[in-house]
């Protein structure tokens, strides 16, 4: 019987380590037919997989724990290992949610992994704020570091009328100005091209130029400057099984490109991943608000209900909707010995740091920096 942190579980569970992509041992379509994965195309295996092929390093290794009642799986979670270190896949800006996958007949399995989680150190970014694993998390209640955040969602209402009602009226101003300031530079266009298409791939490579021109490039974060990265949106876009989801939507002034963004649509949600536009217009043109909004008319004639902005509600997204779902970063370090000396050690550090910050930010307010 699957051992628990506060006593015996009820269910005869087992735990098996998968070390490899799960579609080699036939479990990929099982996992995507949990609910989870069906919540987000960021959770389905084949969104997982190409992340991990791009992303996990040469040192580290899967570690995804498949609980099993006798011969039937029930729960799973994507995971890689660096030494006694478990970390989420998909933990970082090119991803928004992680979550464990769980057959809703078993939730008691998802306590049979948080026991096999305490074994270890983790750190499990964008972990699903709903997700039973935490809620299983703060049951065990082991040496747990849990930092909250949101990722900002767009509800799709009815008609373009409607979405700009729920906008603010500055906002709603400022939207309008920009798209009449596009205009007097010649015909505004939307080219919402999909996977496909016959010019998706010139498509995804003008977005990719467009990127690398803009400040992304300057600081270094471009796609086309990272050979990891580079790979993981050309398996999304162009070669991987992801490919049937992807979008590239491109805004022109006459022919030039101004705009453009690369999506994820499935299921009537549309995820939004990468966006860049051009730097050399005139003031308050903002090609990247009249793109944004030439798309969410676009979802909406097409009946979508959804827009995911991904990141942290912040920023540019407030303008658009104040919606966020919750995430979390939670860290747990093992209840042995070792596991809370280094877990107290940490917590004695941020006590004696937090003072010293807060010194240094009054500072720079003070200082007007």
């Amino acid at each position: 019987m699957a051992s628990h942190p506060n006593g015996p579980l009820a269910e005869p569970y087992r735990v098996r380590i998968v070390d490899h992509d799960l579609a080699r041992c036939g479990l990929a379509s099982w996992w995507n037919r949990l609910p989870q994965p069906q919540r987000s195309t960021m959770l389905r295996w084949e969104y997982l997989s190409t992340w991990a092929d791009a992303f996990v390093p040469r040192a580290a290794c899967l570690h995804i724990p498949v609980v099993f009642s006798g011969s039937t799986p029930v729960a799973a979670l994507p995971l890689y290992r660096t030494g006694r270190l478990l970390r989420s896949l998909a933990n970082d800006a090119h991803s928004d949610v992680f979550d464990v996958g769980c057959d809703p007949a078993h939730p008691s399995a998802c306590d049979t992994l948080v026991a096999h989680l305490l074994r270890y150190r983790t750190c499990l970014e964008r972990l699903d704020g709903s997700s039973p694993l935490l809620a299983g998390l703060r049951r065990a209640a082991p040496p747990m570091i849990v930092d909250p955040a949101q990722s900002p969602w767009i509800q799709l209402p009815a008609t373009p009328d409607a979405m700009l009602a729920q906008l603010s009226s500055k906002f709603r101003a400022g939207v309008r100005r920009a798209e009449r300031a596009l205009a007097t530079l010649g015909t505004v266009t939307l080219r919402d091209h999909r996977s496909g298409d016959p010019e998706f791939e010139q498509a995804f490579s003008t977005l990719l130029d467009l990127e690398a021109a803009s400040w992304k490039g300057t600081q270094g974060n471009a796609i086309t400057l990272r050979p990891e990265t580079l790979r993981f949106y050309r398996r999304l876009a162009v070669t991987g099984p992801v490919r049937r989801w992807a979008r590239v939507a491109v805004l022109r002034v006459d022919d030039r490109v101004v705009a453009a963004q690369f999506d994820l649509e499935h299921d009537a949600v549309r995820t939004g991943l990468k966006m860049a536009s051009t730097a050399d217009l005139g003031r308050g043109q903002s090609p990247g608000t009249v793109l944004l909004w030439h798309v969410v008319r676009d979802c909406i004639s097409r009946g979508l209900t959804r827009l995911e902005l991904g990141g942290e509600l912040e920023g540019w997204k407030r303008h658009w909707t104040t919606t966020g779902a919750d995430r979390t970063c939670v860290r747990t370090w093992p209840r042995t010995l070792t596991g809370q000396l280094t877990f107290g050690a940490r917590e004695q550090v941020k006590q004696a740091v937090r003072p010293l910050r807060a010194t240094v930010g009054s500072r720079q307010r003070t200082d007007g920096s």
